[in-house]
């Protein structure tokens, strides 16, 4: 019983902690945020805050590990992966390149940049997980690999793309997906 409570606090505790960084970052870059007032606006103790973090970058890389997997729960396509591979290649492509996911996004404004080194590998690890979920393929060293092959590249042509070639781009995907998880 009292793991389930303290459980139940750290998750309260996080919570707050979250949603005041997200208040602040809408307001200001995170090096310009401190403990103190992030304390403050969680309604918390700065005690109860390095109970936690040990510094204001880790309780940020911990909401962004958060915010990508909530971003990647909205993908409804996935299941498209493996049944599919020239429409999920599609619907992805055209989301990334039309409909940026990161468009307004308080994590990716200019200033916050230098903190997201870690971003492209939360956000391909996440997709794993979710195409994973899908259980359509086993949970195995190798799947998981290919998957963050795929992820990986396909991340970073995007994080390239200057404009051209969309369609090779879709293309190198669906024949990646196909050659990676032949259909059974």
């Amino acid at each position: 019983m009292k793991k389930e409570k303290s459980d139940l606090r750290i998750r309260k505790t996080k919570r707050a902690l979250y949603q005041a960084l997200e208040d602040l970052l809408k307001k200001k870059s995170l090096n310009q945020i401190t403990v103190t007032e992030l304390s403050a606006l969680a309604e918390i103790n700065k005690g109860t805050f390095y109970l936690h973090y040990g510094d204001i970058y880790e309780l940020y890389q911990d909401a962004l590990s958060r915010h990508l997997k909530e971003i990647v729960e909205r993908m409804d396509y996935m299941p498209l992966l493996f049944t599919n591979a020239e429409k999920f290649a599609n619907k992805l492509i055209t989301t990334s390149l039309q409909e940026s996911i990161f468009r307004d996004d308080i994590f990716f404004k200019k200033e916050n940049i230098p903190f997201n080194q870690n971003a492209f590998v939360y956000f391909c690890n996440t997709l794993s997980e979710k195409a994973l979920a899908c259980g359509e393929i086993s949970n195995t060293p190798e799947n998981r690999s290919k998957l963050m092959f795929l992820f990986s590249g396909t991340g970073t042509l995007l994080r390239y793309y200057d404009g051209t070639d969309t369609e090779i781009i879709k293309g190198i995907l669906t024949s990646s997906i196909v050659a990676l998880f032949p259909p059974v």
